[in-house]
């Protein structure tokens, strides 16, 4: 085992002959005994030892509480200090060297020796603490560091997700700003329940619904129950992605009507479930205006065949007019052949009025206008139906405004379109019934600034199905065996060639009122 060093600064040399043997004599090892402290601090250098006894009052540049100050800073070597002095003074001078004990001259061999063991189990524990001190301040260093890389990193996350959760509420700004501000329709629909979960301002507009009441409904109930099949086959195919657009999806408004839309769809995850979402546009207009130009186109097609055979009709008739007017005066004894010439004259005429009704139709026009009392036309047209009247079981009645201004038309034109409606209010009433025909002086439900003469002409006939209401006006669109399907869509043209309108109000069971706008000024 080896000895433990103790290096002995003593400036008197008995002293310090003394105490090297004393300590040999304990087990230690002395290697060297100084007498100034220059040399101590030199030789501690050198050898390094386990602890240094130190005389306090040392002779020379440095005394013993300089060099042990150095010794204990610079080699963090354990210093006891040896003296003769306890003055107050000197203790205090030496304590901030942190000296490990104290031996005071003169002092025996066991005090010399505890004070020794002392001090290296001191400062063994001190060392142990302080390696253990080291260790943890090295470990604490580590773990700060680690923590500090973690709060970074941490702080990083947290800026990534600010910064992520700002891009998403940005977009998310964006998206709604997109969604309600679009022009198209947007319904989003749950794909499992049908029901409808988001709709922008222009479905709501569309439909004629507020927010809350399209999100209590499911897809079906915004469309037609007899273009179901069609409306779902068409959302199915967008669902499996076989195609994104659908032309001409009717739509149900609020109001009963029926809107026409071009439809895209697409699917998608929204808060967490699978969703159907359908872009809308509205081209009820433009199938209207289509509609509108496809009919404007037959009808002149129409026209050119018309005018043609009228031609081609009237010369032969004309002819067949006159032969017959020749036979009857041959043969007008005899009243069997006169009846058949009859017959023949009364079909001529027959065809006659038909290919007139249809040269109106595609040529339509005011004639000659002039100022006109509707209330007298009127009245002239319901005299001529009087006998229609008894034998249908059918009575008029007429209610008209008084002071009524007169109106500028074509006489002939509008006591035709009186005698259709009146022929149509006939047909409907065929167990009998009412005819009732008001004028009044009002505005134009289309032009509220425009003053018109009103007339209505209303039955208590069996009235006309929803589905035929819109096509009531169309021409050749006919319900009755027999009929041309002229007689409507030609009064719609002549109202319209004075300025006025003409509109169909009706229900199954109820009855029909036709309403004419005619213009008090053209």
């Amino acid at each position: 085992m080896t000895k433990k060093q103790i290096l002995v600064v003593e400036d008197d040399g008995i002293i310090a002959k003394d105490i090297q043997m004393c300590l040999e004599n304990l087990g230690f090892s002395v290697p060297a005994t100084l007498s100034n402290g220059e040399e101590a601090v030199k030789k501690a250098k050198e050898i390094f030892p386990d602890v240094v006894i130190m005389d306090i009052m040392l002779k020379g540049p440095i005394d013993g509480i300089q060099a042990a100050e150095q010794i204990r800073s610079l080699l963090n070597i354990p210093v006891v200090y040896l003296t003769a002095y306890t003055e107050q003074k000197i203790l205090e001078r030496a304590k901030p060297t942190e000296p490990f004990g104290y031996i005071v001259k003169p002092f025996g061999t066991r005090e010399l020796y505890a004070v020794i063991e002392m001090t290296l189990y001191k400062h063994k524990s001190e060392m142990a603490l302080k390696k253990a001190y080291d260790k943890l301040e090295h470990r604490v260093a580590e773990r700060t560091a680690e923590l500090k890389a973690k709060n970074k990193e941490f702080k990083q996350q947290i800026e990534s997700r600010k910064l992520a959760q700002k891009t998403l509420s940005e977009s998310e700004k964006r998206f709604r700003t997109i969604f309600e501000k679009a022009v198209e329709g947007i319904l989003v629909s749950d794909l499992d329940t049908k029901k409808i979960k988001y709709a922008n301002a222009s479905i709501l507009n569309m439909l004629g619904y507020v927010k809350k009441e399209l999100q209590q409904m499911e897809v079906k109930n915004i469309h037609p129950e007899d273009a179901l099949e069609y409306v779902i086959s068409e959302f199915e195919s967008h669902i499996k992605e076989e195609r994104t657009y659908s032309p001409n999806i009717p739509c149900l408004r609020k109001d009963g009507t029926v809107i026409y839309t071009n439809l895209t769809g697409t699917t998608a995850y929204i808060d967490g479930q699978k969703c159907y979402i359908g872009f809308f546009t509205d081209i009820t207009e433009n199938k209207k205006m289509e509609e509108q130009l496809i009919l404007s186109s037959r009808l002149e097609a129409l026209g050119w065949l018309v005018n043609r055979l009228a031609h081609e009709i009237r010369n032969p008739l004309t002819s067949i007019n006159l032969y017959v007017d020749i036979l009857k005066d041959k043969f007008k004894f005899y009243l069997w052949d006169e009846e058949i010439l009859e017959d023949i004259i009364f079909n001529i005429n027959k065809i006659n009025k038909t290919v007139r009704k249809a040269i109106v139709f595609v040529n339509p026009s005011v004639g000659d206008s002039q100022k006109l009392d509707i209330n007298a036309l009127i009245r002239e047209e319901i005299d001529f139906w009087s006998e229609t009247f008894k034998t249908a079981m059918i009575r008029p009645e007429l209610h008209f405004e008084d002071d009524i201004p007169q109106i500028f038309g074509n006489a002939i034109a509008l006591q035709q379109i009186l005698g259709h409606l009146v022929k149509n209010a006939v047909s409907a009433m065929e167990k009998g019934g009412v005819l009732n025909i008001t004028t009044n002086k009002g505005s134009s439900q289309f032009h509220k600034n425009r003053s018109m003469v009103i007339i209505k002409v209303k039955d208590t006939g069996s009235g006309i199905k929803p589905e035929h209401n819109e096509k009531i006006l169309h021409p050749f669109f006919t319900t009755k065996t027999g009929r041309t399907g002229l007689g409507l869509s030609i009064s719609h043209r002549i109202v319209e060639q004075h300025g006025g309108f003409l509109t169909c109000d009706s229900e199954p069971g109820k009855g029909t009122t036709f309403s004419i706008e005619l213009p008090l000024n053209k």
